[in-house]
C-alpha cells in the first residue's frame, strides 16, 4: 500500500496503515565543527504502540524579508544511517512504495507533524533533505524530477506554517 502522511493536529497520519508520527522530542545539539543545531527524536506509532523511531539532526535559523521574520528548521536526512533507519520503517508501516517514494513520503510525515502549530508569531519553514551521495551509497536512483541544490542536496519534503497574529 502507498504511504501518504497527512497533517493531523500536532502529528501526521497515514490513513492506510493507521500509523502516526507525533511531535518529536527536540534537544539542543552541537556539531563537531562547533555549530549549534538540534536533535530530533521522532517516534513512529500505530495506535498506542511504538513501532519504530528515528533520531536525526538539523539546524534552525531566522531570516527576514520585507520586515517579516521566518524561522527555518532543517531535518538532515543526508546520512546513510538516517536513510537506512527510515527504510527499516518501511516494513513496520507496511508500505509497498519503492524506496525513494517511501523516503519522500516519510520525510513528508516528519515535516507534517509541525503543520498544526497555531501559536507562532513568525512564519515557520521546515525542510527535510537528503543528498545524492547518501542515496547513491544505498543504490537508490535520484528521481529525474528531483530538484538538486548546492553540494548535491535534494529536498524531500518541506512545509510552511504562516504566522498566527493575535
Amino acid at each position: 500500500m502507498p504511504t501518504d502522511f497527512k497533517p493531523r493536529g500536532t502529528s501526521s497520519f497515514d490513513q492506510e496503515s493507521g500509523v502516526h508520527i507525533p511531535l518529536p522530542r527536540i534537544l539542543p545539539h552541537t556539531f563537531q565543527d562547533g555549530r549549534e543545531g538540534v536533535e530530533y527524536q521522532f517516534s513512529i506509532r500505530k495506535g498506542d504502540e511504538r513501532i519504530d523511531g528515528l533520531g536525526v539532526f538539523g539546524t534552525e535559523g531566522v531570516t527576514e524579508a520585507s520586515g517579516q521574520r521566518e524561522w527555518v528548521f532543517t531535518i538532515d536526512l543526508s546520512s546513510e544511517s538516517a536513510l537506512r533507519s527510515m527504510l527499516r520503517s518501511k516494513e513496520s508501516i507496511g508500505s509497498t512504495d519503492d524506496d525513494i517514494t517511501f523516503l519522500t513520503a516519510l520525510a513528508k510525515g516528519l515535516v507534517n507533524v509541525f503543520a498544526g502549530q497555531d501559536d507562532n508569531s513568525d512564519n515557520l519553514s521546515y525542510v527535510a533533505f537528503t543528498s545524492i551521495e547518501a542515496l547513491s551509497a544505498l543504490g537508490i536512483p535520484v528521481p529525474a524530477s528531483a530538484q538538486v541544490m548546492a553540494q548535491g542536496t535534494i529536498v524531500l519534503a518541506e512545509l510552511h506554517v504562516p504566522a498566527h497574529r493575535v
